[in-house]
Order: C-alpha cells, then structure tokens, then sequence
C-alpha cells in the first residue's frame, strides 16, 4: 500500500487550486528559528489576481442625493472594500441609537461568495460606533441598494456626513451545507453547555457565570 504524505493546509490548497499537481515547496523560517514549507510559484501574484472574483458594482444616480463614490481598498493587502455614507443631509446617532446609512451602491457578487459588512476599528475605537448585525451578509443573489445599520454605542452624539466611511465589506466564500433530518445526534463531551458554560478566564482560573472566579462547577 502506497505511503500517504500529510500535507499541510497551503499545500493542500495550492493542490486544489491547481488541479490536482504537486506543488514545488520552498523552505522558510519563522522568528522562532522554526523552519515551514510553502507552495513555490513562479508568478504569485498573476495567480492570485487570477483567482479574483469579479463584483459588479452599480451606482444609484438620483436628484435627490449626490452621485456615490465607488468602493475601493484602500492599501494593497487590505482585506475590505471601504463602504461610504451616501447622503444628501447628516444623520445624527444619539447614544444607543440605530439606522440604516445608504451607500448608493447595487451589488452582483459572484455565487459560491457573501459580502462581509464589517465594522471599522477606527469608529470603534474612538467613538463606539459600530455595525449593529456584524457582520452583516450580502447574498449573491442580492440586488438591492447596500445599506449599513450603524449603532451608536458610545456617551456622545455621532454625525455622519455623506462621503463618510462607515464600514468595510469582505468578500468571502461560502458553502451551502446538505441539512438532513435526523432523530438523534452523536454524544460529546459538551453536550448540551452553552451560553459561557466552557467558562470565562484563562490561564488564571475559571470563573462562575455570576462572576465570582475559582468556580467549582464544570
């Protein structure tokens, strides 16, 4: 019986990406001294814009909003698509206020593909505004206007003028499971504990549901 070689994940990706042929592996070192293989290839980046999936974007021109600005990444190894207000007056969101902010934007993202509306750290951070459903999904069979429902989770009011940047979309790939009936399911050694039932703390000790630390359940 032929010897199975275990490959690791980028090997195995790269297998599958190329149709099935052994990929050529080079040798690099991390800042441990550890010493890991990838997939060596000879133009890496026309492979990876090959691989690109390709959004149709359509703008949503109307007299009575300015003309919205196209998404674009804002750094060349960034993950999202910057997503902007489109507003034709400021939107005030109180404290522990919601709304939905318009982009102006239509979408055809390709199938077997979802966008990511995903918060930006730096409204977080400073102003504790943030993507109330996050994060929020895109179907790809969506075709309406993309809309961001920004919460205002911080002390003090938040205006958001058009052009804005609200929020960051991903494109991501998805797979659709096969969901089958069944009368009864496999026992684990969690079983039905949810909700922090695995616990809070780390290294330094559980910590009871009610807060107090050193909890003697399991």
């Amino acid at each position: 019986m032929p010897s199975t070689k275990k490959l690791n994940r980028l090997e195995a990706r790269y297998l599958c990406e190329s149709g099935g042929e052994s990929p050529q592996t080079e040798v690099h070192s991390n800042c441990q001294g550890s010493e890991y293989k990838v997939p060596k290839r000879d133009n890496d980046k026309a492979c990876l814009s090959n691989q690109r999936p390709v959004v149709k974007v359509m703008r949503i021109v109307s007299d009575d909003r300015p003309r919205p600005e196209l998404p674009r990444y804002m750094s060349s190894l960034a993950a999202g698509i910057d997503l902007q207000a489109c507003l034709k007056s400021n939107i005030d969101l109180k404290p522990g206020e919601s709304g939905i902010i318009p982009t102006g934007l239509r979408m055809a993202i390709p199938e077997g593909y979802e966008g990511q509306v995903r918060p930006r750290s730096g409204l977080a951070a400073k102003f504790g505004v943030t993507v109330l459903n996050s994060p929020g999904t895109i179907d790809a069979d969506y075709r309406g206007e993309v809309g961001v429902i920004l919460i205002n989770l911080g002390s003090e009011p938040y205006t958001i003028a058009n052009g804005d940047r609200i929020a960051q979309l991903v494109i991501a790939p998805v797979i659709q499971a096969e969901l089958v009936e069944a009368d009864s399911l496999d026992d684990t050694e969690r079983g039905e504990g949810g909700f922090g039932s695995t616990g809070i703390s780390g290294a330094h000790g559980k910590r009871c549901t009610d807060g107090r630390r050193h909890c003697s359940q399991t």
